[in-house]
Order: C-alpha cells, then sequence, then structure tokens
C-alpha cells in the first residue's frame, strides 16, 4: 500500500507532529487522527507541495526528482538505497542522510514501514502516491517556465478535468461530473471570463487575505507577474516564515484565488514563485464570436416531401395489423391485392391517417412493385428504404 493516507497512519504520533512542523500544519491535537486529517489535506495540496519544495535542500530536491519522475516495474518495486546512491552519484552515507531527512518531513517512505525486514533484506523507498503526482506536477510547472504572458486559453489545459469543473462551478456554470466535455466548459467559461460583471461577481466571493492578494497583483503595472513573497506581504502574510498558522492562512488564500482562475501561479527561469492576473480577467471583454466563412448553397435539386405527423406511421401501422388480424379479414398474401374486395380496401382507407382518396394511396418503386395495401405511406416510409434502394 503506497498511498498517503496509509503512509500517515503508520506513523507514530510524535513523528506526525514532526511531519506538521515542516509542512507548516497548525495541529491542536496530539492524537493519531487528530493529526492525519490536517496533514492529509495539506500535503495533497499543490500550494504546500510547491512550497516545501522551496524548503527542501539542493541534495533532497535532486532525490525527491529522482523517485517522482521516474516508475518502476511492478515486480522489480521501488529502488533500494545503494541503487539510488548509485544511479545519483553521490555516496550511499549521503544519500541515506538525505533519505532520513526526508522520512522525517514525511515525503519519503519504504515498504513496510516499522514492521521488521528479514534479515539481509534492504528497505526500498518510494514516494507516496499522491505526493509523487503532486511533486511530478510541480516539476512540470517547472520546466514549462514563465507563464505569464499565456492566453487564458491555453492556461485551462493545464487544468485537470475536476479543476476544471470546480472552476465552472464557480463561475456560475452548472456541471454534472463527467458528463460535460471539457471543450464546452472551457468555451463556457470564455464567455463568463468575458462578462466584467460576473469577474466582479467572483472577485466579491474571495475571502479577506485573497482579496488583498488579488489587488496587488491585479494592480500591478502593466499586469506584470508579482513575487509570491511581496503578493503575500500585501495581505500581512509571510510567504518564507515558518508559523504555520500563517502558512495556512496563504495556503487557504491562494487556493481561493486559483480554484476561481482569478491568480495563476508560475516559476522564473531562477526558480523564484510569482502570481499573476491572466489579461482576459484583467481587462474582460466578451470572446470574438467564431463565426464560419459563408459558402455557396447549391440550388435545391430534389423537392422535399411533405410533412408527416410523427404519430402517423404508428397510427396507421396499428390500424393496417388490426384489419389483417381480425377474424373476418380476408385471406391475404400480401402479393396482390387483386383479390381483396375494394369494399374492403376503402373500409381499411377511411380509417388510415394517411389515406388516398378511395383507396390506400400508391407509390413509385421502380424495382419492386408492391401491392396497393402495402405502399402509400407504409412503403414509402418503410419498405422502400430497405427494398426500392437494393
Amino acid at each position: 500500500m503506497r498511498n498517503l493516507l496509509g503512509r500517515l497512519n503508520a506513523r507514530p504520533p510524535d513523528e506526525l507532529a514532526q511531519i506538521a512542523a515542516f509542512w507548516r500544519v497548525p495541529v491542536a491535537a496530539r492524537d493519531r487522527r487528530g493529526l492525519v486529517g490536517p496533514l492529509y489535506r495539506t500535503l495533497t495540496d499543490p500550494r504546500a507541495v510547491r512550497a516545501a519544495w522551496d524548503r527542501l535542500a539542493p541534495n533532497e530536491r535532486d532525490l525527491v526528482r529522482f523517485l517522482a519522475l521516474n516508475e518502476w516495474p511492478e515486480g522489480e518495486g521501488p529502488p533500494t538505497l545503494a541503487e539510488i546512491a548509485s544511479r545519483l552519484g553521490i555516496p550511499e552515507p549521503e544519500a541515506r542522510r538525505t533519505a532520513v531527512a526526508l522520512y522525517r518531513a514525511g515525503i519519503l517512505a519504504r515498504e513496510g514501514d516499522d514492521d521488521p525486514l528479514p534479515v539481509g533484506t534492504a528497505p526500498r523507498l518510494f514516494l507516496p502516491r499522491e505526493l509523487a503526482l503532486l511533486f511530478r506536477r510541480v516539476q512540470d510547472e517547472i520546466e514549462v517556465g514563465d507563464l505569464s504572458g499565456t492566453p487564458l486559453r491555453a492556461l485551462l489545459e493545464l487544468l485537470d478535468d475536476a479543476e476544471l469543473e470546480e472552476a465552472a462551478q464557480l463561475w456560475g456554470l452548472r456541471v454534472i461530473p463527467g458528463l460535460r466535455a471539457r471543450t464546452d466548459l472551457t468555451e463556457q467559461l470564455l464567455r463568463q471570463v468575458g462578462d466584467a460583471e460576473r469577474v466582479a461577481a467572483v472577485v466579491a466571493k474571495r475571502r479577506r487575505d485573497a482579496a488583498r492578494i488579488w489587488e496587488r497583483v491585479r494592480d500591478a503595472p502593466d499586469g506584470a507577474p508579482v513575487p509570491l513573497p511581496g503578493a503575500a506581504a500585501a495581505a500581512g502574510l509571510d510567504a518564507d516564515g515558518d508559523d504555520p498558522r500563517m502558512g495556512q492562512r496563504l495556503r487557504a488564500a491562494l487556493a481561493e484565488l486559483e480554484t476561481s482562475l482569478l491568480v495563476w501561479h508560475t516559476y522564473r527561469p531562477d526558480g523564484s514563485r510569482w502570481l499573476f492576473v491572466p489579461v482576459e480577467i484583467r481587462s474582460p471583454r466578451p470572446p470574438a464570436a467564431d463565426v464560419p466563412p459563408l459558402a455557396i448553397v447549391a440550388a435545391p435539386t430534389v423537392e422535399p416531401p411533405p410533412w408527416r405527423h410523427p404519430d402517423a406511421l404508428a397510427w396507421d401501422l396499428l390500424t393496417l395489423l388490426r384489419e389483417v388480424a381480425a377474424g373476418d379479414a380476408f385471406p391475404w398474401s400480401g402479393d396482390d391485392e387483386a383479390d381483396l374486395p375494394r369494399s374492403w380496401l376503402r373500409r381499411v382507407n377511411a380509417r388510415l391517417w394517411h389515406r388516398g382518396e378511395e383507396l390506400p394511396p400508391p407509390v413509385t418503386c421502380p424495382s419492386w412493385p408492391p401491392s396497393r395495401l402495402a405502399r402509400g405511406y407504409y412503403a414509402d416510409v418503410m419498405i422502400p428504404a430497405r427494398r426500392c434502394s437494393s
């Protein structure tokens, strides 16, 4: 079991408290249950993982990057400490010190946790599944670089489906998870963002810390990105401090702004973190209508068929079946109506929805001349579609 929740539940309370101190998580309880809940919520927050990456030493980043960006065959399992040291090109004692520091921070785990290992068996180390995904996401963001000049449409492509659906709901769109295509949600979101009143309504729902950060980033000259510490200082927060409550407030404010698409996070080439407002939100305007070019339409060459009521076919088919199945119906093979009395045909015609002047209406079928009774409405709609075209 390599998920984060299982790894946290396997730790004793004193180690969980140590993990909470590294991740700047304020905790009041001292029992395992009271510690695991807040820790799991924080360790699965992309903003907390970005902050944790900033606090890692260079050798710790190398090890985390190695484990996050590599996958291990199911039969072999994660690497041992000796294999990690060999792949990173560092002495094994140094790799051990780095692994111990990451284990104490709750980032690294080993198979079996506190279970005793068989004699001669080397422990295998890995990142819990949720942390591996988030650290991989941080690496992708760093590699992409500065996104401050990227159009909002392209930025939306960076979100996963759940994040896009959550943003759509915050902007007033009705979303049924899993039933709306990404393209539809993206187009509707861009239309919502283009409405200045809608933008103001979304901003008005942000809480105080988020609102102050928003104002600082929005009012930057020429829409330039703002360093994260400067934006946090506008709300009276310290982005680099060790106060758990301040860290929690900053994460909550950034989560509000990023989830609602108002403020986006980006990395500069030097690894520093910045915030920016996309130009489509900073200066909202309706998106240009995507109107296809005019095309020449050929004059109609076929006279369209007359309109027929959608219930007529069902009515006439049931009427014909009832008449043919009646006890006093005349025997009829369906090939020719010459042996059917005209009086009976007139009676059937009078009960049809789509009727002829006297007898059931005929239809022209060059390759198959059905009987008069089978022709007309039924043959025109049902039978020739299969047999006249053959």
